[in-house]
């Protein structure tokens, strides 16, 4: 069976091949017999090359997948060439091989995009761009989109030899990129090409004979536009051109003359687009280019102010029969269409513009100006449209400015004339200076160099006489013009009357102002200079020289004197003394007084004494202090009030008089006292109001203690009939008594008031203000003696009690009332019945709208009795159960009435009601609605058809109030006796417990306001330099002969007859004043060009003979090198404002790259990129700083900050500032590839608001070594890096991973020519130092050390092994723990290191190298051992502090190591330790004996050492002699004692040279 088996399966094998063989003969038969086999080749490959065009052979169906159709399709699609002719950017190298091979030699179409490839792209993109390069002579057609800087070199495509290219299309865009710029190129020579266009791109040279024979031309934004000729000759030489586009055309030095060159005829132009061009683009297009076939035109420009009427005059000329062409209409006028099409013309503002539109036509030609269009324009397009016989309908729009077309009105003088007018005048400046200035024409012949100054200044004197009596002719003619104005016919007490008014709203410091008003014309200055009413405020804020002319001016009119200094500036103080010295004797006309001023001020001593002065008209007084913590001086609480006749009004606020019984507050019409120090007594307050009758206002605020009792003092009632307001807030107890119980407030008065009663019983105080029958309490509250208000007035007074407040609202009527109690306790239901007995007393009452939200300790106490508001209620608001069932009970029984003794309802007029429940532990909600529901049923079951009772009940949560409701019946169908009214629709559920009230409604009366409008018409001043003082002026004869001949040339220029003979002239007509002025400013502005012109070209002359001019460039350099230093392009003025001064300053400084090698973070984005061009290829320098940027100037910032990176390999030094957190990529910069970098400074600093990525760290990428690296909270990723070798300068502050000692100290032995070395907060706690580790390192010209806060290795490292012998400022400070103590001071103390004396300024020997040797102070204290050296330019300290206290083998060591220099300077030597740090230890002075100068010991047990020492001998260590200790050879003084103590205190001094006595005198002991 195996064997068989494996027979089945090979016959099985054999007989499927053969049928598969037979199924695909088949299929491949019935493929052929389709239609699409049948066509030919030829025809197929249209197909084909169809789809070609439509597909890239990068997308999902391309040409490649056609080929695994069928093997006629492969062969017919691969051996045919014309399939394979399109090349694009996004094919890979094996794709674009092969489409070059089955091209053959057919030309080539170039597709290349490279603008957003990545970066592991390009080596793809260079491939296939040396594969065009190769085949560059196959191409015929060019479509490319690069990056205008990039590392692609794409335009050597474009400057190869291109013979087949027919058509070329290049567009550069601006990317973040880097590599070379691509903005222009040059086309090499071959055929003319048919179509080309550059967007963003230049041509090098555009007389290329490839621009000839164009069929399109299309060029926008072209960094280097074409000269107009250069145009002009490619259209010329382009006769079958067919579409035209040119945009974005700025040339500065391009300028066109219409007749420079003939008409150029475009009979196949059909569409021409002219966007945004310059005047000489728009009017050689508009006058020189002919295209009778044109059907799309759109023409858009901007034109200067210089040459907008240049091109306007060239445009609408009315032969150019270019611009008819353009606008469709043919030679004679007529249009080419039967039915013509209309032109829409639209003149407004600023632009000019031509529209038609319609039967597959669009033209539009739109001329924009940088000023106003002048009525000039319109008349020349009305001439232009008025040439042809028949032109089509067209729809006219002005809309100018009339300003702009007055002066347009006039003609200009003849141009013979004004230099007639100027050469008499020239004249006879030479006449009278005796000089030989003279000219023909423009520009002069002028006199020799010597003589420029006196020709520029008679130039000058003539423009200013000439412009003299121009002026004088326009002051003349506009004050007639507006004598004729009707504001000028009337009564000067009307104008008085009128500036009154205005004087009202503004201050002679604003503007405008009065003052402004008197330069209007001479009859308003007359006015109101001699209206002394019109000067009657004396203000703060005048200086003192506008105070002194208002008091001048107002003759004895009475002053108003508005003083507010209580925000004053201290610079200010001298001008407002000033002016209070001015005002002070003036004092006794003084009508009016307001002032605010701080209550301890300087000048106040002037304040006072104005308002202790005589000042017998004074009426009103307002005084009001403040407090300032700032500012001191004499303080103003108090002043003496001068006797006089009655205020009318006074107003004291923080301030109070001396004396209350002036006769001065009597008769008053109103009183305000707020907050005084010293208030009046109640008695004397009511004398004032009693000898008040006519007062109107009473305005009385915390007067007296909050904490003064309720005692009602027995004074009679005052009536004061004219009150109309009445305020009174936070008043204590005894002044609110005496005006609630004595007061009596008239009918129609608004009060307010508003006290706190705390010193006694609710009940007391209402029992005592609200007693029945107290009409003074009724009329408080507009209830008058009736108890009602005025008649047909609906009255409704609010009262609340509220927890410990009571609150009365009477709303309604004209006047409003209001007066809130607030208690110390809360009120209880004795106070409601007391109120309501007081309203009950009423003949008559108003409407009660009552609340009850008060708390009571008991619940038996809780009840309100409704009888005393029967008749006022209407609207009942109650709080908390208890209150609620007894408002309920009340409500349900009849009562008999007090008054009519009829048995009735209790309130029968109560329409509103609020039960507020607030259930608390396990009371039944159910009991209270049932309650409800009997007072309903009892009550108002019967008075269906009447005005139903509306209820709110409200409880602590809905909850519960629907519980309440439900259980008081069935409300989703009412009772037949139960009014529908009372369905829960009537019934309102809330949350909160606090009704809704009415506020206060305030409907301000309209009050109408005049309105004057002014214009000023006085004549402009000339803004030009006075001439020299000895410049003749010249003859008034020639000045009105040259007048004569300008006005003579404006006569018959415009047909008018306006003559004059003198100053002021014979004036024309009044109906043709307008037109005279105008006239007269034309002459003036023709004038004034023309001297214009001449006196720019005599100072350029003039500039050019200065000494600077004559400098040699590079000296200029220098000086701008130097200027730049010192400011920055960001700021004014900068180099940038040095370039405008004159043409050459500006080539020196373009032209120079030296000048522009600085770039700053506050530059714009077109800044840098300018610096970066004008500064080749010269190294640069980078300084950015951080600081607050809105979002604009981040985007700026970012854009700034790209461009930096693009062009990293060029910067030689880099300074920058950044947050910790930056959303800036600064990181990509410090990684960035910087080959030239010499000095790098970079700080992060901690910013909450940038918080995207940490910059703190980064790596330096590889190069030659730096000169200088400062970093600040910023470190490497490695310390290893070769660029830090051979450094100049190391600073390194506050690093998170700073170097380990290793790699710090290989860094200072790679660095032998460092000169600064600055170390501060290094901390690293895995690194550790033992000094064998390393051999010492010398740095001969290190001259500056500062180490500061490191950690104890470093520390070790730095005093033992940098050996530093040219140093000068040294600074070492730092913190040893308790485990380095030991160390460290073993290691740097020992007597051999010469690396500690090197940074003590001793040389090896122990000499120090200056003579006298400077002194050194050693300073043992506590827990720091401090040595100082410093002077002759020397500043060296070396302090190590402990974190427990010193031992005595400190000052062994320090006495060792300097006993090991054979000659060391004086040592000034401290000791302060405590003696119990020291133990049984005791310090030795035998090795200071050589070199101590002072010594000075604290503490007790040191201080017995010391003294014991200095009182024996001790054999010395060099000389091998006994000594005594105090006649050591530099000892001058010893001071040893106890901090604190003065018996143990003593001071040993030597007796001198060859003494051997030592005197001690102390306090209490003798030695």
């Amino acid at each position: 069976l195996p064997d068989n088996v494996e027979a089945l399966k090979l016959a099985k094998s054999y007989i499927n091949a053969e049928l598969d063989t037979l199924i695909s003969c088949m299929q491949r038969r019935r493929n052929l017999a389709a239609p699409i086999h049948r066509l030919p080749i030829e025809v197929l490959v249209m197909i084909f090359a169809a789809y070609a065009e439509s597909s890239s052979l990068t997308d999902e169906n391309n040409l490649l997948d056609l080929t695994s159709v069928s093997k006629a399709w492969y062969n017919t699609i691969v051996h045919s060439p014309e399939l394979w002719t399109i090349l694009e950017s996004d094919f890979s190298p094996k794709i674009a091989k092969l489409v070059l091979q089955r091209s053959k030699n057919l030309p080539l179409s170039l597709i290349w995009d490279n603008t957003d490839c990545e970066e592991s792209e390009e080596e793809e993109l260079g491939e296939i761009l040396e594969l065009a390069l190769q085949n560059s002579r196959r191409l015929k057609s060019i479509d490319m989109i690069v990056p205008e800087w990039g590392r692609l070199k794409v335009g050597r495509l474009l400057e190869s030899n291109l013979p087949r290219l027919e058509r070329l299309e290049v567009k550069a865009v601006w990317e973040d990129a880097s590599g070379e710029r691509l903005i222009e190129f040059q086309l090499s020579d071959g055929p003319p090409l048919q179509e080309i266009a550059l967007d963003n791109m230049s041509l090098r040279s555009w007389n290329s004979s490839r621009l000839t024979g164009l069929f399109a031309l299309d060029v926008t934004k072209p960094s280097q536009p074409p000269p107009i000729e250069e145009i002009l000759n490619i259209l010329s030489s382009s006769p079958r051109l067919e579409r035209l586009r040119l945009c974005d055309f700025f040339r500065s030095d391009s300028t066109w003359n219409r007749h420079q060159k003939g008409i150029i005829t475009l009979p196949r132009l059909k569409e021409i687009v002219v966007e945004n061009a310059d005047g000489p683009y728009l009017s050689a297009v508009l006058t020189t280019v002919y295209a009778p076939s044109s059907n799309t035109v759109q023409i858009r420009g901007y034109l200067s102010y210089d040459d907008g009427a240049a091109v306007f005059e060239e445009v609408y000329t009315p032969g150019n029969n270019q611009l008819k062409a353009l606008l469709g209409l043919e030679d004679s006028g007529q249009p080419s269409q039967e039915v013509p099409v209309p032109i829409t013309i639209s003149v407004e503002d600023s632009v000019a513009r031509i529209v038609r539109s319609g039967d597959g036509e669009e033209r539009e030609i739109a001329l924009y100006m940088s000023g106003n269009i002048s009525a000039r324009v319109a008349e020349l397009l009305g001439q232009f449209f008025l040439s042809p016989p028949q032109i089509p309908a067209v729809d006219l729009t002005i809309g100018a400015a009339a300003s702009s077309w007055r002066d347009a009105a006039m003609k200009p003088p003849h141009q013979e004339a004004v230099d007639e007018a100027l050469s008499i005048l020239m004249g006879s400046i030479n006449e009278e200076n005796d000089a030989q200035f003279v000219f023909k024409e423009i520009p002069a012949s002028f006199a020799p160099l010597s003589s420029l100054p006196d020709n520029v200044d008679a130039l000058k004197l003539a423009r200013l006489y000439i412009n003299k009596e121009l002026d004088a002719l326009l002051s003349c003619m506009q004050h007639r013009r507006n004598l004729s104005a009707s504001i000028h016919k009337l009564p000067t007490d009307v104008m008085v009357m009128i500036f009154a008014a205005y004087t009202e709203s503004s201050s002679l410091v604003d503007t405008p102002s009065l003052l402004d008003l008197t330069t209007v014309n001479k009859l308003w200055c007359d006015t109101i200079i001699n209206s002394p009413q019109l000067w009657t405020v004396l203000e703060s804020d005048f200086p003192p020289k506008i105070a002194r002319l208002v008091i001048a001016r107002s003759k004895k009119f009475p002053l108003t004197l508005i003083w507010d200094t209580a925000s004053c500036a201290e610079s200010e103080l001298r001008e407002l003394t000033e002016v209070l010295k001015v005002v002070a004797p003036i004092s006794t006309r003084l009508k009016l007084i307001k002032m605010k001023v701080t209550e301890l001020w300087g000048p106040n001593r002037y304040i006072r004494q104005i308002l202790e002065s005589n000042m017998p008209r004074l009426e009103r007084l307002e005084v009001k202090t403040v407090w300032d913590y700032d500012v001191q001086g004499e303080r103003l609480g108090e002043f003496t009030l001068l006797d006089g006749p009655p205020l009318r009004e006074i107003a004291l606020d923080a301030i109070s008089l001396s004396s209350w019984d002036s006769p001065r507050l009597t008769g008053l019409f109103a009183l305000d006292l707020t907050k005084p120090h010293q208030p009046p007594a109640i008695r004397t307050l009511w004398n004032i109001l009693s000898n008040s009758p006519q007062l109107e206002r009473l305005r009385l605020c915390e007067l007296g203690g909050s904490n003064d009792p309720w005692n009602y003092p027995n004074i009679e009632s005052i009536t004061l009939p004219c009150l109309k307001e009445m305020f009174l807030g936070d008043l204590a107890g005894t002044y609110l008594s005496a005006m609630l119980m004595s007061v009596y407030a008239p009918p129609n008065a608004n009060v307010h008031i508003d006290g706190n009663v705390f010193g006694e019983s609710s009940t007391l105080v209402l029992e005592e203000v609200f007693t029945p029958g107290n009409i003074r309490s009724a009329a408080l509250l507009g209830l008058g003696d009736s108890g009602s208000g005025s008649p047909n007035v609906p009255v409704t007074m609010t009262i609340a009690f509220e927890s410990s407040t009571l609150r009365m609202t009477k709303s309604g009527g004209a006047d409003e009332r209001e007066i809130v109690l607030k208690f110390r306790n809360d009120l209880s239901p004795r106070d409601v019945t007391i109120l309501g007995q007081f309203f009950r007393a009423l003949p008559q009452v108003p409407n009660v709208a009552l609340k009850v939200d008060i708390v009571t300790p008991r619940e038996e106490s809780a009840a309100v009795d409704l009888q005393l508001w029967s008749p006022s209620l209407c609207s009942l608001s109650v709080h908390r159960p208890a209150f609620c069932r007894s408002v309920l009970k009340q409500l349900v029984e009849s009562a008999e009435d007090l008054v009519t003794g009829l048995l009735g309802w209790v309130c029968p007029n109560l329409t509103s009601m609020e039960l507020c429940y607030i259930h608390e532990g396990e009371e039944v909600e159910g009991l209270d609605g049932i309650a409800l529901e009997s007072l309903v049923h009892a009550r108002w079951s019967g008075r269906a058809g009447e005005d139903m009772l509306k209820f709110a009940i409200r409880d602590g949560n809905r909850k519960q109030g629907r519980r309440l409701l439900e259980a008081s019946g069935d409300w989703a169908e009412p009772k037949a006796n139960i009014p529908r009214l009372l369905a829960p629709p009537a019934f309102e559920f809330s949350s909160d417990t606090t009704p809704p009230t009415r506020p206060l409604r305030h409907n301000p009366s309209a009050h109408g306001r005049y309105n004057l409008s002014i214009s000023c018409a006085n004549p402009t001043v000339s803004n030009f330099c006075t001439p020299c003082h000895w410049m003749k002026a010249p003859q008034k004869e020639a000045v009105a002969k040259a007048l004569f001949t300008l006005m003579g040339s404006v006569n018959k220029e415009n047909d008018s007859q306006f003559a004059f003979t003198e100053i002021p002239a014979t004036l024309a007509p009044s109906s043709s004043l307008p037109d005279n002025v105008e006239a007269l400013k034309l002459a003036k502005l023709c004038i004034n060009t023309q001297l214009n012109a001449l006196i720019s070209y005599m100072q350029r002359r003039r500039n050019l003979a200065a000494p600077i001019h004559k400098l040699p460039i590079e000296v200029m350099v220098m000086i701008f090198a130097a200027y730049s230093k010192s400011t920055s392009l960001a700021y004014y003025p900068s180099l940038l404002d040095l370039t405008a001064v004159n043409k050459l300053w500006h080539d020196a400084i373009v032209y120079s790259p030296q000048l522009w090698t600085v770039l700053e973070s506050d530059l714009s984005p077109k800044i840098a990129k300018l610096v970066i061009e004008r500064s080749k290829d010269l190294p640069l320098s980078l300084i950015w700083h951080d600081k607050e940027r809105n979002e604009q100037e981040e985007q700026e910032l970012e854009r700034s900050l790209a461009l930096v990176v693009q062009h990293s390999h060029r910067f030689k030094s880099i300074n920058m500032i950044f947050p910790e957190w930056e959303n800036l990529n600064g990181r990509e910069l410090l990684q960035s590839k910087l080959p030239r970098l010499e000095r790098l400074r970079v700080k992060a600093h901690w910013d909450i608001y940038t918080l995207e990525d940490e910059l703190v760290k980064f790596e330096l990428q590889n190069g030659p070594p730096l000169r200088e690296i400062a970093l600040d909270t910023v470190y490497l990723a490695s310390w290893s890096s070769p660029r830090l070798i051979g450094l100049f300068t190391l600073d390194l502050t506050r690093p998170i991973q700073p170097p380990s000692v290793e790699e710090l100290l290989d860094i200072l032995s790679n660095s032998p020519q460092l000169e600064r070395l600055r170390l501060c907060d290094l901390d690293c706690s895995s690194s550790t130092w033992k000094r064998p580790l390393k051999g010492i390192i010398t740095l001969p010209r290190l001259q500056k050390i500062v180490v500061d806060n490191p950690s104890s290795p470093y520390l070790s490292a730095i005093l033992t092994a940098v050996y530093a012998p040219s140093s000068k400022n040294v600074r070492l400070r730092g913190y040893l723990d308790n485990d380095y103590s030991a160390t460290v001071f073993e290691d740097v103390c020992t007597p051999g290191n010469n690396q500690l004396k090197a940074l003590l300024g001793l040389e090896d020997s122990g000499s120090p190298p200056e003579e006298p040797p400077l002194p050194i102070t050693i300073v043992v204290e506590s827990s720091v051992a401090r040595i100082v050296r410093s002077g002759d330019a020397e500043e060296r300290e070396i302090a190590l502090h402990f974190r427990g206290h010193l031992s005595a083998r400190i000052v062994d060591l320090l006495g060792q190591f300097f006993l090991a220099v054979p000659q060391v300077p004086a040592v000034d030597l401290t000791i302060g330790v405590a003696a119990s740090s020291w133990g049984d230890a005791v310090f030795d002075l035998l090795p200071w004996t050589r070199s101590l100068r002072t010594l000075s010991v604290h503490e007790s047990g040191v201080c017995r050492s010391a003294v014991n020492q200095l009182r024996g001998q001790k054999e010395d260590a060099v000389k091998g002699v006994l000594t005594w200790m105090g006649l050591a050879s530099k000892l001058s003084s010893a001071h040893v004692g106890q901090k604190g103590g003065m018996e143990d205190n003593c001071r040993i001094s030597p007796f001198g040279a060859g003494r051997s006595g030592i005197q001690a005198s102390g306090l209490g002991k003798t030695f």
